[in-house]
């Protein structure tokens, strides 16, 4: 019994300190967002399949760009890792392998939005802010 107790209160304390215990599967699956590049915008798409650690899938470019990216390009993605709601992901470009070319993603997921950063796996390449959501929430 005061086991039972003992859990529901640290339930209850975990609750208010604002930690959620977030469903393994909850990031997996389809998501749209934009990448804004060189003053164009891109709507890409992101198939995501998680587990508690890793992170596979593929970025599908849905729209024409004006750069070297043409709209229905597919590229896997590679060495994606997850810890908590925080996923980090490369998104190989050329011949899926992971060189400067390469789009390394980190993102946090949460209220059914990814958001955070992606640059290009080059020294001194700027930051894109990149927020995804669900297709059916566009």
């Amino acid at each position: 019994m005061n086991r039972v107790i003992v859990a529901a209160l640290a339930i209850v304390l975990v609750a208010q300190a604002g930690y959620a215990v977030s469903d393994p599967k909850a990031p997996a699956g389809q998501w749209r967002g934009i990448i804004k590049e060189s003053g164009k915008d891109t709507l890409v798409g992101l198939d995501l399949k998680v587990t508690a650690e890793t992170v596979e899938g593929r970025l599908a470019v849905l729209s024409e760009t004006g750069q070297d990216l043409e709209k229905g390009m597919t590229f896997p993605i590679v060495q994606g890792k997850r810890s908590g709601d925080d996923l980090q992901f490369f998104v190989a470009i050329a011949g899926g392998k992971v060189d400067s070319d390469a789009l390394f993603f980190e993102l946090k997921y949460r209220d059914e939005t990814l958001a955070g950063t992606a640059h290009e796996n080059r020294p001194g390449s700027a930051l894109i802010p990149v927020c995804f959501t669900r297709p059916d929430r566009l």
